[in-house]
Protein backbone atom coordinates (compact mmCIF):
# COMPACT_ATOMS: atom_id res chain seq x y z
CA UNK A 1 0.00 0.00 0.00
CA UNK A 2 1.70 3.65 -1.07
CA UNK A 3 1.07 6.05 1.65
CA UNK A 4 2.57 8.87 -0.38
CA UNK A 5 4.05 9.51 -3.23
CA UNK A 6 5.96 12.77 -4.99
CA UNK A 7 7.63 13.12 -8.39
CA UNK A 8 10.20 15.82 -8.76
CA UNK A 9 11.28 17.34 -12.06
CA UNK A 10 14.84 17.72 -13.54
CA UNK A 11 14.61 19.33 -16.53
CA UNK A 12 17.61 18.74 -19.45
CA UNK A 13 17.54 19.20 -23.16
CA UNK A 14 19.73 16.49 -25.35
CA UNK A 15 19.08 17.34 -28.90
CA UNK A 16 20.11 14.56 -31.18
CA UNK A 17 19.04 14.55 -35.01
CA UNK A 18 17.37 11.73 -36.32
CA UNK A 19 15.60 11.50 -39.70
CA UNK A 20 15.08 15.06 -39.74
CA UNK A 21 13.49 15.00 -36.20
CA UNK A 22 15.31 16.49 -33.27
CA UNK A 23 14.18 14.96 -30.40
CA UNK A 24 14.73 16.29 -26.65
CA UNK A 25 14.97 13.17 -24.36
CA UNK A 26 14.99 15.01 -21.33
CA UNK A 27 12.49 15.32 -18.91
CA UNK A 28 13.21 13.27 -15.87
CA UNK A 29 10.39 12.14 -13.33
CA UNK A 30 10.73 10.43 -10.29
CA UNK A 31 8.07 8.64 -8.43
CA UNK A 32 8.82 7.65 -5.23
CA UNK A 33 6.78 5.01 -2.90
CA UNK A 34 7.03 5.44 0.85
CA UNK A 35 5.97 1.80 1.91
CA UNK A 36 4.47 0.62 5.43
CA UNK A 37 8.05 -0.83 5.82
CA UNK A 38 9.72 2.22 5.85
CA UNK A 39 7.63 3.51 8.54
CA UNK A 40 8.22 0.54 11.29
CA UNK A 41 8.74 1.29 15.01
CA UNK A 42 11.89 1.85 16.19
CA UNK A 43 14.27 -1.26 18.36
CA UNK A 44 15.26 -0.81 21.52
CA UNK A 45 18.81 -1.35 20.72
CA UNK A 46 21.39 1.67 20.35
CA UNK A 47 22.88 0.36 16.85
CA UNK A 48 19.19 0.12 15.02
CA UNK A 49 18.51 3.40 16.13
CA UNK A 50 21.86 4.76 15.27
CA UNK A 51 20.89 3.34 12.44
CA UNK A 52 17.31 3.67 11.48
CA UNK A 53 17.10 6.97 9.35
CA UNK A 54 19.55 5.82 7.10
CA UNK A 55 17.98 2.27 6.60
CA UNK A 56 14.41 4.46 5.64
CA UNK A 57 16.66 6.98 3.38
CA UNK A 58 18.28 3.50 1.94
CA UNK A 59 14.72 2.22 1.38
CA UNK A 60 12.87 5.23 -0.39
CA UNK A 61 15.97 5.44 -2.62
CA UNK A 62 15.45 1.51 -3.56
CA UNK A 63 11.52 2.61 -4.33
CA UNK A 64 12.09 5.30 -6.81
CA UNK A 65 11.10 5.01 -10.25
CA UNK A 66 12.82 7.24 -12.92
CA UNK A 67 10.80 7.76 -16.39
CA UNK A 68 12.00 9.71 -18.53
CA UNK A 69 9.79 11.36 -21.37
CA UNK A 70 10.81 11.61 -24.93
CA UNK A 71 8.96 15.55 -26.04
CA UNK A 72 8.35 16.03 -29.44
CA UNK A 73 10.51 18.52 -31.82
CA UNK A 74 10.23 19.12 -35.70
CA UNK A 75 11.94 21.34 -37.91
CA UNK A 76 8.84 23.24 -37.68
CA UNK A 77 9.08 24.30 -34.20
CA UNK A 78 12.91 24.88 -34.42
CA UNK A 79 13.54 28.03 -35.97
CA UNK A 80 17.10 28.24 -38.31
CA UNK A 81 18.05 32.06 -38.49
CA UNK A 82 18.50 33.30 -42.30
CA UNK A 83 21.57 35.01 -42.93
CA UNK A 84 19.91 37.81 -44.57
CA UNK A 85 20.69 40.14 -41.64
CA UNK A 86 24.61 38.90 -41.66
CA UNK A 87 24.67 42.71 -43.84
CA UNK A 88 24.74 44.23 -40.31
CA UNK A 89 28.43 44.12 -38.77
CA UNK A 90 26.42 43.78 -35.03
CA UNK A 91 25.14 40.22 -35.94
CA UNK A 92 28.45 38.86 -37.33
CA UNK A 93 30.33 39.91 -34.37
CA UNK A 94 27.68 38.47 -32.03
CA UNK A 95 28.25 34.78 -34.04
CA UNK A 96 32.02 35.65 -33.49
CA UNK A 97 31.01 35.49 -29.95
CA UNK A 98 28.29 32.92 -29.81
CA UNK A 99 31.38 30.64 -31.42
CA UNK A 100 33.43 30.97 -28.36
CA UNK A 101 30.33 30.27 -26.37
CA UNK A 102 30.57 33.88 -24.78
CA UNK A 103 26.62 34.42 -24.93
CA UNK A 104 26.44 37.10 -22.22
CA UNK A 105 28.50 39.31 -24.62
CA UNK A 106 26.39 37.94 -28.27
CA UNK A 107 23.02 38.83 -26.03
CA UNK A 108 24.42 42.30 -25.85
CA UNK A 109 25.20 42.69 -29.19
CA UNK A 110 22.41 41.87 -30.47
CA UNK A 111 20.22 44.12 -28.20
CA UNK A 112 21.82 46.60 -30.11
CA UNK A 113 21.19 45.80 -33.48
CA UNK A 114 17.67 44.72 -32.61
CA UNK A 115 16.69 48.18 -31.90
CA UNK A 116 19.20 49.54 -35.21
CA UNK A 117 17.02 47.31 -37.05
CA UNK A 118 13.46 48.30 -35.85
CA UNK A 119 14.42 51.73 -36.67
CA UNK A 120 15.61 51.27 -39.96
CA UNK A 121 13.70 48.01 -41.28
CA UNK A 122 10.35 48.27 -39.25
CA UNK A 123 9.26 46.10 -36.66
CA UNK A 124 8.14 43.71 -38.60
CA UNK A 125 10.47 43.12 -40.60
CA UNK A 126 11.85 39.37 -41.65
CA UNK A 127 15.15 40.92 -40.73
CA UNK A 128 14.05 42.25 -37.21
CA UNK A 129 11.98 39.10 -36.58
CA UNK A 130 15.45 37.02 -37.43
CA UNK A 131 17.29 38.94 -35.04
CA UNK A 132 14.62 38.54 -32.24
CA UNK A 133 14.85 34.71 -32.64
CA UNK A 134 18.68 35.24 -32.44
CA UNK A 135 17.91 37.11 -29.10
CA UNK A 136 15.83 34.05 -27.71
CA UNK A 137 18.47 31.74 -28.03
CA UNK A 138 21.04 33.82 -27.00
CA UNK A 139 18.78 34.81 -23.97
CA UNK A 140 17.67 30.53 -23.36
CA UNK A 141 21.33 30.06 -23.51
CA UNK A 142 22.18 32.05 -20.49
CA UNK A 143 19.29 31.36 -18.78
CA UNK A 144 17.22 34.15 -19.31
CA UNK A 145 13.56 32.84 -19.34
CA UNK A 146 12.21 35.87 -18.78
CA UNK A 147 13.71 38.04 -21.18
CA UNK A 148 13.37 35.15 -23.75
CA UNK A 149 9.30 34.82 -23.28
CA UNK A 150 9.16 37.97 -23.77
CA UNK A 151 11.10 37.94 -27.00
CA UNK A 152 8.61 34.94 -28.24
CA UNK A 153 5.26 37.11 -27.35
CA UNK A 154 6.56 40.28 -29.02
CA UNK A 155 7.04 38.44 -32.31
CA UNK A 156 3.75 37.01 -31.70
CA UNK A 157 2.31 40.45 -31.52
CA UNK A 158 3.75 41.58 -34.59
CA UNK A 159 2.62 38.82 -37.12
CA UNK A 160 -0.51 37.09 -38.38
CA UNK A 161 -0.07 34.13 -36.10
CA UNK A 162 -1.82 31.63 -38.47
CA UNK A 163 -0.62 32.70 -41.40
CA UNK A 164 3.08 33.43 -41.09
CA UNK A 165 3.62 29.55 -39.09
CA UNK A 166 7.17 29.65 -40.13
CA UNK A 167 7.43 32.01 -37.38
CA UNK A 168 4.25 31.43 -35.10
CA UNK A 169 5.33 27.88 -34.51
CA UNK A 170 9.02 28.37 -33.26
CA UNK A 171 7.36 30.83 -31.65
CA UNK A 172 5.04 29.35 -29.30
CA UNK A 173 6.98 26.17 -29.05
CA UNK A 174 10.19 28.34 -27.01
CA UNK A 175 7.37 30.07 -25.19
CA UNK A 176 6.10 26.67 -23.91
CA UNK A 177 9.83 25.37 -22.96
CA UNK A 178 9.95 29.25 -21.18
CA UNK A 179 7.22 28.41 -19.04
CA UNK A 180 8.69 24.42 -18.67
CA UNK A 181 12.19 25.57 -17.49
CA UNK A 182 10.47 28.52 -14.89
CA UNK A 183 8.35 25.82 -13.52
CA UNK A 184 5.19 26.72 -14.46
CA UNK A 185 3.89 24.00 -16.17
CA UNK A 186 -0.06 24.94 -16.35
CA UNK A 187 0.82 27.71 -18.20
CA UNK A 188 2.97 25.49 -20.69
CA UNK A 189 -0.29 23.32 -20.99
CA UNK A 190 -2.09 25.74 -21.67
CA UNK A 191 -0.24 27.19 -24.59
CA UNK A 192 0.53 24.13 -25.56
CA UNK A 193 -3.57 24.49 -27.22
CA UNK A 194 -2.29 26.87 -29.48
CA UNK A 195 0.15 24.73 -31.83
CA UNK A 196 -2.36 22.16 -31.50
CA UNK A 197 -4.91 24.49 -33.07
CA UNK A 198 -2.97 26.43 -35.55
CA UNK A 199 -1.90 22.58 -36.85
CA UNK A 200 -5.83 21.28 -36.61
CA UNK A 201 -6.25 24.26 -38.67
CA UNK A 202 -3.45 23.50 -41.53
CA UNK A 203 -4.39 19.51 -41.10
CA UNK A 204 -0.97 19.02 -40.05
CA UNK A 205 -1.45 16.17 -37.96
CA UNK A 206 1.91 15.11 -37.24
CA UNK A 207 2.58 18.79 -35.47
CA UNK A 208 -0.77 18.24 -34.09
CA UNK A 209 -0.11 14.72 -32.54
CA UNK A 210 3.33 15.63 -31.44
CA UNK A 211 1.90 19.03 -29.69
CA UNK A 212 -0.44 16.86 -27.77
CA UNK A 213 1.93 14.71 -26.67
CA UNK A 214 3.94 17.35 -25.61
CA UNK A 215 1.03 18.35 -23.29
CA UNK A 216 0.33 15.10 -22.21
CA UNK A 217 4.12 14.89 -20.95
CA UNK A 218 3.60 18.56 -19.13
CA UNK A 219 0.53 17.50 -17.34
CA UNK A 220 2.38 14.35 -16.00
CA UNK A 221 4.94 16.36 -14.92
CA UNK A 222 2.98 18.13 -13.22
CA UNK A 223 1.61 15.24 -11.11
CA UNK A 224 -2.07 16.12 -12.74
CA UNK A 225 -2.74 12.08 -13.92
CA UNK A 226 -6.05 12.08 -14.66
CA UNK A 227 -6.10 14.96 -17.30
CA UNK A 228 -3.08 13.53 -18.65
CA UNK A 229 -4.15 10.27 -19.76
CA UNK A 230 -7.27 11.75 -21.01
CA UNK A 231 -5.07 13.79 -23.30
CA UNK A 232 -3.00 10.64 -23.97
CA UNK A 233 -5.60 8.76 -24.81
CA UNK A 234 -6.43 11.22 -27.45
CA UNK A 235 -2.77 11.50 -28.52
CA UNK A 236 -2.78 8.11 -29.36
CA UNK A 237 -6.36 7.80 -31.04
CA UNK A 238 -5.38 10.57 -33.71
CA UNK A 239 -2.08 9.13 -33.81
CA UNK A 240 -3.93 6.00 -35.24
CA UNK A 241 -6.48 8.06 -37.07
CA UNK A 242 -3.81 11.01 -39.03
CA UNK A 243 -0.77 9.05 -38.98
CA UNK A 244 0.81 5.81 -40.98
CA UNK A 245 2.67 3.13 -38.52
CA UNK A 246 5.73 4.38 -40.65
CA UNK A 247 5.88 7.70 -38.73
CA UNK A 248 8.38 7.82 -36.35
CA UNK A 249 5.76 9.18 -33.96
CA UNK A 250 4.36 5.87 -33.04
CA UNK A 251 7.52 4.35 -30.87
CA UNK A 252 7.20 7.87 -29.20
CA UNK A 253 3.96 7.98 -28.57
CA UNK A 254 3.52 4.45 -27.40
CA UNK A 255 7.11 4.65 -25.24
CA UNK A 256 5.99 7.69 -23.87
CA UNK A 257 2.74 6.32 -22.96
CA UNK A 258 3.96 3.48 -21.56
CA UNK A 259 6.17 5.30 -18.98
CA UNK A 260 3.23 7.63 -17.86
CA UNK A 261 1.38 4.40 -17.51
CA UNK A 262 4.39 2.89 -15.13
CA UNK A 263 5.07 5.62 -13.28
CA UNK A 264 1.26 5.89 -11.83
CA UNK A 265 1.36 1.76 -11.36
CA UNK A 266 -0.66 0.61 -14.52
CA UNK A 267 1.85 -1.71 -15.23
CA UNK A 268 0.46 -4.15 -17.50
CA UNK A 269 -1.02 -1.99 -19.87
CA UNK A 270 2.34 -0.39 -19.28
CA UNK A 271 4.19 -3.27 -20.67
CA UNK A 272 1.74 -3.80 -23.52
CA UNK A 273 2.46 -0.18 -24.73
CA UNK A 274 6.93 -0.74 -23.96
CA UNK A 275 6.50 -3.65 -26.27
CA UNK A 276 4.53 -1.48 -28.87
CA UNK A 277 7.03 1.48 -28.71
CA UNK A 278 9.90 -1.35 -29.35
CA UNK A 279 8.34 -3.13 -32.12
CA UNK A 280 7.56 0.33 -33.84
CA UNK A 281 10.96 1.32 -33.34
CA UNK A 282 12.88 -1.51 -34.50
CA UNK A 283 10.25 -1.64 -38.12
CA UNK A 284 11.42 2.05 -38.52
CA UNK A 285 14.80 2.21 -37.84
CA UNK A 286 14.49 4.52 -35.12
CA UNK A 287 17.71 3.13 -33.50
CA UNK A 288 17.90 6.26 -30.93
CA UNK A 289 14.39 6.33 -29.62
CA UNK A 290 14.99 2.41 -29.63
CA UNK A 291 17.51 2.89 -26.91
CA UNK A 292 15.68 5.30 -25.18
CA UNK A 293 12.44 2.91 -24.82
CA UNK A 294 14.57 -0.26 -24.20
CA UNK A 295 15.77 1.52 -21.07
CA UNK A 296 13.03 2.67 -19.49
CA UNK A 297 11.49 -1.10 -20.24
CA UNK A 298 14.54 -2.36 -18.26
CA UNK A 299 13.48 -0.09 -15.95
CA UNK A 300 10.13 -1.60 -15.80
CA UNK A 301 10.71 -5.09 -15.82
CA UNK A 302 13.13 -4.87 -12.83
CA UNK A 303 10.96 -2.43 -10.84
CA UNK A 304 7.98 -5.17 -11.74
CA UNK A 305 10.20 -7.83 -10.41
CA UNK A 306 11.06 -9.98 -13.87
CA UNK A 307 14.80 -10.01 -12.88
CA UNK A 308 15.27 -12.87 -15.52
CA UNK A 309 13.31 -10.76 -18.36
CA UNK A 310 14.86 -8.12 -17.24
CA UNK A 311 18.61 -9.41 -17.58
CA UNK A 312 18.01 -10.45 -21.29
CA UNK A 313 16.37 -7.36 -22.00
CA UNK A 314 19.72 -5.40 -20.50
CA UNK A 315 21.83 -6.82 -23.04
CA UNK A 316 20.31 -5.93 -25.83
CA UNK A 317 19.63 -2.39 -24.26
CA UNK A 318 23.81 -2.45 -23.70
CA UNK A 319 24.72 -3.80 -27.23
CA UNK A 320 21.96 -1.27 -28.87
CA UNK A 321 23.29 1.67 -26.98
CA UNK A 322 27.01 1.12 -27.35
CA UNK A 323 26.69 0.56 -31.22
CA UNK A 324 24.41 3.91 -31.15
CA UNK A 325 26.21 6.00 -28.79
CA UNK A 326 29.47 4.11 -28.36
CA UNK A 327 30.73 2.08 -25.22
CA UNK A 328 31.72 5.38 -23.20
CA UNK A 329 28.48 7.04 -23.31
CA UNK A 330 26.51 8.14 -20.46
CA UNK A 331 23.71 6.37 -22.27
CA UNK A 332 25.58 3.00 -21.62
CA UNK A 333 26.57 4.09 -18.07
CA UNK A 334 22.93 4.04 -17.26
CA UNK A 335 21.93 0.70 -18.51
CA UNK A 336 25.08 -0.58 -16.46
CA UNK A 337 23.41 1.11 -13.50
CA UNK A 338 20.61 -0.60 -13.84
CA UNK A 339 22.57 -4.15 -14.12
CA UNK A 340 24.35 -3.35 -10.86
CA UNK A 341 20.98 -2.48 -8.98
CA UNK A 342 19.77 -5.66 -10.12
CA UNK A 343 22.42 -7.83 -9.40
CA UNK A 344 22.24 -6.40 -5.70
CA UNK A 345 18.55 -7.43 -5.73
CA UNK A 346 19.54 -10.85 -6.80
CA UNK A 347 22.22 -11.09 -3.79
CA UNK A 348 24.98 -11.16 -6.05
CA UNK A 349 27.22 -8.36 -4.75
CA UNK A 350 30.62 -8.92 -6.31
CA UNK A 351 28.65 -9.02 -9.91
CA UNK A 352 26.71 -6.05 -9.08
CA UNK A 353 30.01 -4.13 -7.67
CA UNK A 354 31.94 -4.75 -10.69
CA UNK A 355 29.01 -2.98 -12.73
CA UNK A 356 28.81 -0.18 -9.95
CA UNK A 357 32.37 0.24 -10.51
CA UNK A 358 32.22 -0.21 -14.58
CA UNK A 359 29.77 2.41 -14.34
CA UNK A 360 31.37 5.07 -12.73
CA UNK A 361 33.77 4.43 -15.11
CA UNK A 362 32.42 5.66 -17.43
CA UNK A 363 30.76 8.65 -15.24
CA UNK A 364 34.09 9.90 -14.48
CA UNK A 365 35.71 9.40 -18.27
CA UNK A 366 32.74 11.17 -19.75
CA UNK A 367 32.94 14.18 -17.08
CA UNK A 368 36.63 13.95 -17.28
CA UNK A 369 36.00 14.89 -21.21
CA UNK A 370 33.63 17.75 -20.59
CA UNK A 371 36.33 19.30 -18.11
CA UNK A 372 38.91 18.79 -20.78
CA UNK A 373 36.48 20.95 -23.57
CA UNK A 374 35.73 23.09 -20.99
CA UNK A 375 38.77 24.24 -20.27
CA UNK A 376 39.66 24.32 -24.21
CA UNK A 377 36.94 26.93 -24.70
CA UNK A 378 38.05 29.17 -21.42
CA UNK A 379 42.02 29.31 -23.25
CA UNK A 380 39.83 30.50 -26.35
CA UNK A 381 37.68 32.99 -24.58
CA UNK A 382 41.01 34.42 -23.01
CA UNK A 383 40.98 36.80 -26.21
CA UNK A 384 37.69 38.41 -25.14
CA UNK A 385 38.86 38.86 -21.18
CA UNK A 386 36.22 41.57 -21.21
CA UNK A 387 33.13 39.23 -20.92
CA UNK A 388 32.37 36.15 -18.87
CA UNK A 389 31.74 33.24 -21.07
CA UNK A 390 28.93 31.64 -21.01
CA UNK A 391 27.63 28.14 -22.01
CA UNK A 392 25.13 26.16 -24.30
CA UNK A 393 21.92 25.61 -22.56
CA UNK A 394 21.74 22.39 -24.32
CA UNK A 395 25.65 21.44 -22.85
CA UNK A 396 24.63 22.35 -19.49
CA UNK A 397 21.06 20.68 -19.25
CA UNK A 398 23.30 16.98 -20.60
CA UNK A 399 25.77 17.57 -18.64
CA UNK A 400 23.24 18.63 -15.44
CA UNK A 401 21.68 15.09 -16.53
CA UNK A 402 24.77 13.03 -16.01
CA UNK A 403 25.66 14.38 -12.93
CA UNK A 404 22.46 13.53 -11.09
CA UNK A 405 22.26 10.02 -12.61
CA UNK A 406 26.06 9.64 -11.72
CA UNK A 407 25.01 10.50 -8.30
CA UNK A 408 22.19 8.00 -7.59
CA UNK A 409 25.41 5.61 -9.09
CA UNK A 410 26.96 6.52 -6.30
CA UNK A 411 24.55 6.94 -3.52
CA UNK A 412 23.37 3.29 -4.59
CA UNK A 413 26.85 2.05 -4.22
CA UNK A 414 27.31 3.29 -1.24
CA UNK A 415 23.77 1.51 0.45
CA UNK A 416 25.54 -1.82 -1.05
CA UNK A 417 28.64 -1.10 0.60
CA UNK A 418 27.05 -0.10 4.12
CA UNK A 419 25.38 -3.61 3.61
CA UNK A 420 28.54 -5.50 3.35
CA UNK A 421 29.97 -3.25 6.71
CA UNK A 422 32.06 -1.25 4.60
CA UNK A 423 30.71 2.09 6.21
CA UNK A 424 34.04 4.73 5.87
CA UNK A 425 34.07 3.90 2.13
CA UNK A 426 30.23 4.19 1.87
CA UNK A 427 30.47 7.39 3.83
CA UNK A 428 33.07 8.77 1.55
CA UNK A 429 30.95 7.50 -1.62
CA UNK A 430 27.88 9.48 -0.17
CA UNK A 431 29.82 12.70 -0.08
CA UNK A 432 31.13 12.55 -3.65
CA UNK A 433 26.92 11.89 -4.69
CA UNK A 434 26.09 15.09 -2.64
CA UNK A 435 28.37 17.18 -3.79
CA UNK A 436 26.85 16.10 -7.30
CA UNK A 437 23.88 17.64 -6.17
CA UNK A 438 22.27 14.58 -6.93
CA UNK A 439 20.46 13.52 -3.21
CA UNK A 440 17.91 15.83 -1.42
CA UNK A 441 19.45 15.20 2.16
Amino acid sequence: MINSSKRLLNVFTKISSNSGYLRSSSSTLIRTKHSSSSSSSSSSTSLFNKFKQQTIENQQQQQQRTIFYSSYITNTTNYKPIKNDEIFSEILESKRYEEYGNYEASRSILVRAKDMVEKTLGMKHPITINVLFRLINAEMAIGGLDAAQKHCQTILDRINVNEDIEYSIPSIYNLILCHQYKGDLEQAAKVSDLLVEIATKRNDWELCVGSILNKAIILSLGCRDVESKEIFDQCIALLHDKLDAKNHLNESVYGNFASFLHSIEIDKEAEAYYMMAEQSAKDNNNDKELVNILTNYTEFLYDSGQFDECETMLKEASAKAEQVYGRESPKVASIIFIMARLYRAKENPTWAEGFFNKCISIFEHYRSQSKHQSMLTKKENEAVPSFEPGKREIELRTNKEVDIEYGNVLWEYAQMLREKGRQHEAMNIEERARRLNSIDD
